[in-house]
């Protein structure tokens, strides 16, 4: 019997490529679920329960080869809006379900259009355009020049006024639509930094905040990048706290309830 996929591929997916370890299934005591990030698979093995997993990287079933771009890039000349391309649209549904996003359900109202020359989900935010790859395309994500140049940060599109409102700072888009999804609340507004440091731009607009709460990922450079951003943020003084997501995941691999609990205490 092969092992769910949601008790270990999150887990797989947050590891460097080549990189294994060994780490706890469900409640037991020890250690004895070994999760490798392989070029073509991730891939899972509990030595108590003798049951295993692998899922197959999209790049590798859509038959293709790794391709890198800049960070910051112009607007694809074939972006289509969602649907009109189905075998596009339907690897960016599959991809973002296995990152643990409906875009349907967290996403709503959000311009989204797709690329099969850059290999991307195309997603309209507050501030501008940004692509986050589908199948196997690095960097995951980038941004598009606009009339303003490139964004440094990104929110929901109806989150642009950030004016007394409580923030909740992450670092990529789908986990600050995972976080606005769990919380739903109007006094809130959650941010993506778009890395593990926030650029001057968007340290102009958080001084505009209520308070921020910094929710970076649950691995070293998420826990370095909160307390470089939370010392920045309180030596301009503003009221900042930092909540610890559980070691391995990103606030879009938690579930709603967990996410509540953490911000509960914030």
């Amino acid at each position: 019997m092969a092992l769910p996929h949601n008790e270990w591929l999150h887990l797989a997916q947050a590891l460097a490529v080549g990189q294994s370890k060994r780490t706890y299934h469900n409640e037991e005591t020890r250690a004895n679920l070994s999760v490798e990030n392989l070029s073509d698979r991730w891939c899972a093995y509990c030595h108590r329960c003798h049951e295993g997993g692998v899922v197959m990287k999209e790049h590798v079933l859509l038959g293709q080869e790794v391709l890198v771009q800049e960070r910051r890039m112009g607007w694809p000349d074939d972006a289509l809006p969602v649907g009109a391309d189905p075998m596009m649209y339907g690897a960016a549904l599959r991809q973002c379900i296995s990152k643990g996003i409906d875009l349907g359900v967290m996403l709503p109202g959000t311009p989204l259009m797709t690329s099969k020359k850059h290999r991307r989900l195309l997603i309209g935010t507050g501030q501008g355009w940004i692509g986050r790859g589908i199948g196997n395309v690095q960097p995951k994500w980038v941004a598009y020049f606009g009339q303003h140049g490139t964004q440094t940060f990104a929110t929901h599109v109806e989150d642009t006024d950030l004016r007394g409102k409580t923030v909740i700072l992450t670092e990529d888009f789908f986990s600050a639509m995972k976080v606005r999804w769990s919380i739903a609340r109007k006094n809130c507004i959650a941010v993506a930094c778009l890395g593990t440091r926030p650029s001057n731009k968007l340290l102009v607009e958080l001084l505009k905040a209520h308070k921020v709460v910094v929710m970076f990922d649950g691995d070293s450079a998420g826990r370095s990048g909160a307390d470089s951003t939370r010392t920045r943020l309180r030596g301009l003084g503003v009221d900042t706290s930092l909540v610890s997501v559980p070691e391995g995941l990103d606030p879009k691999d938690m579930q709603a309830q967990a996410i509540r609990q953490l911000l509960e205490v914030t």
